[in-house]
């Protein structure tokens, strides 16, 4: 009992009280401040030395079938808590996001585990003219990438890899029109955005690719700090919807079977993803570049005269009066 009572006087006095872990690791929060400054400053030195004009940011993350609590309400002493689910709790596929410091988002990247064909010429031809899918599956995956503009493959692991990263970096910047002018790509220092055919691509459409520093994406990556906590939020409210629709649907049919929760569809995944990020506000995803204020775009617009711009006024009521 004194034990107790010491203990609750010290958390009075100095403040403190038992709380939920929000960060795992040695890494302080000064630690973090300093690298943070440190890569803005590399990130000005790059913008400066290459004549950069655009800054984008590129983040993968797990999207998962189920979203299940880790909690749940139960009677008091039982020891097995059942939380009923569709049976996907461990399936997942990998998502890519891409945005730029304007809060423009880009066309996602979504990969699939999909085991490839025993034929070695069938797997060749899927992975070069279906992204990796089977005749079949591939018949179901074209209409949902223009229909939810997604773009979709697969592998046998489901993760990202050296050769999507060509494929991504083709896809969003190797036909842009502005090819000439380079651009600044930020990833992490996942070892699949830093393979050597990778880099010699991106140099190739003048992509500069600049790394994360390891272990401090929290504080340097702009998708870390602002994007994917409401992102992966707006995830599970989609779930849940989705499990409520069912519950709703069961309880509005005449059939007296017992309820089943369905896992969620590729469509249904690929709607979820596309929502989602759509959701995502402009000023969410200009947040995380803000925070690193880090600025963009070196060009300065072209000086026109006070005589040149009374020209070209002149000559637009010239036209103007011409039309009348």
């Amino acid at each position: 009992m004194q034990g107790s009572r010491w203990k609750k006087r010290f958390l009075v006095k100095y403040r403190m009280s038992l709380r939920c872990k929000t960060h795992i690791g040695q890494i302080t929060l000064a630690d973090s401040a300093e690298v943070a400054s440190n890569f803005r400053l590399s990130v000005l030195k790059t913008i400066e030395e290459e004549g950069i004009v655009g800054i984008y940011n590129a983040d993968e993350t797990a999207m998962n079938y189920e979203y299940l609590p880790t909690r749940t309400y139960d009677t008091k002493g039982t020891r097995t808590v059942w939380i009923r689910n569709a049976g996907a709790e461990k399936k997942r596929l990998t998502v890519m996001l891409l945005g730029d410091m304007h809060g423009n988002r880009r066309t996602p990247f979504a990969i699939f585990k999909q085991p490839p064909s025993r034929m070695r010429e069938t797997e060749i031809y899927n992975r070069i003219n279906q992204n990796g899918f089977g005749r079949g599956v591939w018949g179901e995956v074209a209409p949902l990438m223009d229909k939810h503009d997604v773009q979709i493959y697969c592998n046998s692991k489901g993760w990202w890899n050296a050769n999507l990263s060509i494929k991504f970096l083709r896809f969003h910047f190797g036909s842009r029109a502005s090819l000439g002018e380079k651009i600044l790509l930020l990833w992490d220092d996942f070892s699949g955005h830093w393979t050597q055919p990778v880099r010699d691509y991106a140099a190739s459409i003048n992509v500069v690719l600049m790394k994360i520093p390891p272990g401090y994406t929290s504080s340097c990556q702009p998708a870390d700090i602002a994007w994917m906590k409401p992102f992966k939020l707006e995830l599970r409210s989609l779930w849940v919807e989705h499990l409520q629709l069912q519950l709703r649907a069961h309880q509005q049919s005449d059939i007296q079977s017992k309820f089943k929760l369905q896992a969620p569809s590729r469509g249904e995944l690929m709607l979820w993803l596309s929502n989602a990020w759509h959701k995502l506000p402009t000023a969410t995803l200009e947040s995380g570049f803000r925070k690193l204020a880090i600025p963009t775009d070196k060009r300065e617009p072209p000086v026109t005269s006070a005589e040149d711009r009374e020209t070209e006024i002149n000559e637009l009521v010239d036209k103007l009066e011409a039309l009348q």
